[in-house]
């Protein structure tokens, strides 16, 4: 959904704090989940930063996710901001939220960062749509190539194969812990 933030996905019923949107039971991970998903994958490229949330909120909030994901056995992949021509002061945020998700989400984390940013966090022109926030197809095209190269189907037919069953534990690789 367009200009929606990690607390409109949070799962339904959690207190946010003041000044802060409430989660949205029409598209939030609750409502996800109720669908009994092979998978969910968590996009959201840059509205935090641009609505100003600190690292801390976000943080937190990508916690949340990943527990009700767990709590009901379904594998979640997450994908790192996007680069955004935000001013300076609120996209500091972005490099630093990519750099959490790559860390706590390791093999089950998506770079969106990675050759569309220039080294200052804005958006490549080559990939802008014009409004230095969307993408244009070229854009698209690299996400695409990233989701696919990610290997979530190959990943829950592997976990099923392991464990007869899907459940947290199998979907890590070998020798890493399934709590993150």
């Amino acid at each position: 959904m367009g200009g929606y933030t990690t607390y409109h996905v949070l799962p339904s019923g959690t207190a946010v704090p003041r000044a802060r949107p409430a989660s949205d039971s029409s598209v939030n991970i609750s409502r996800a989940l109720a669908l009994r998903p092979s998978a969910i994958i968590v996009n959201l490229p840059s509205n935090d930063a641009a609505y100003g949330f600190d690292t801390t909120e976000q943080i937190a909030n990508y916690t949340r996710l990943a527990d009700a994901a767990r709590r009901d056995s379904v594998p979640l992949w997450v994908c790192t901001p996007q680069p955004r021509n935000l001013p300076a002061a609120k996209r500091r945020s972005l490099p630093a939220m990519r750099q959490f998700v790559l860390r706590v989400f390791g093999p089950r984390a998506v770079d969106f960062w990675s050759g569309l940013a220039r080294e200052d966090g804005t958006l490549r022109k080559e990939f802008d749509a014009g409004d230095g926030t969307h993408l244009n197809n070229a854009g698209h095209r690299l996400l695409f190539e990233r989701i696919r190269g990610a290997g979530i189907p190959g990943a829950i037919l592997a976990a099923r194969d392991r464990a007869g069953t899907m459940t947290p534990d199998s979907l890590t690789a070998p020798g890493q812990s399934g709590s993150r």
